[in-house]
């Protein structure tokens, strides 16, 4: 409970941060904002460290989830439980990252609505579901980079998507 607190803290500072750069930066265009959430921006120092601190955001919210399923895992092992409650209490654990990492991405509504906004929204939740479930079934200690890596991938794509 305490890492969730602390993931909603982080997430009111990227929502802050991102909302403060539009008067910030000179009246940025929704192309720099957009690329802040989905991509990387870094024509100015400002944009670049949001963009990065986003990123981090992005990542922890797969790993934080992923340190609580392992201990779920443990104590699953030992333990005769039925698929539902494992289900339940695994849902338990990923909700509340997957609500906040969707609602970063959302706010990008409040500046475009066109549907290659929907469908970048739709592919980053469906690649957070992605590696949750694919580090679950793997558990090997490399599934932690391997995550940076897509994640650093899809970022260096969406960002050329967007020019």
């Amino acid at each position: 409970m305490k890492r969730l607190g602390i993931m909603s803290v982080y997430f009111v500072l990227s929502l802050v941060l991102v909302t403060l750069v539009p008067p910030l930066v000179s009246v940025a265009p929704v192309h720099d904002v957009i690329e802040l959430i989905f991509g990387y921006e870094n024509n100015h120092i400002y944009l670049a460290l949001v963009s990065s601190l986003i990123f981090l955001f992005d990542y922890l919210t797969i790993l934080i989830p992923l340190l609580d399923l392992v201990v779920l895992h443990q104590f699953i092992h030992f333990r005769q439980v039925s698929r539902a409650r494992i289900l339940q209490a695994a849902v338990k654990y990923i909700a509340p990252y997957f609500i906040l990492f969707m609602l970063l991405k959302l706010y990008i509504l409040k500046f475009v609505d066109t549907p290659q906004i929907f469908l970048t929204i739709g592919i980053y939740g469906m690649l957070w579901l992605v590696l949750i479930y694919s580090a679950v079934k793997e558990q090997k200690q490399t599934i932690w980079l391997v995550i940076l890596a897509v994640l650093l991938t899809v970022r260096i794509l969406m960002a050329n998507v967007f020019y």
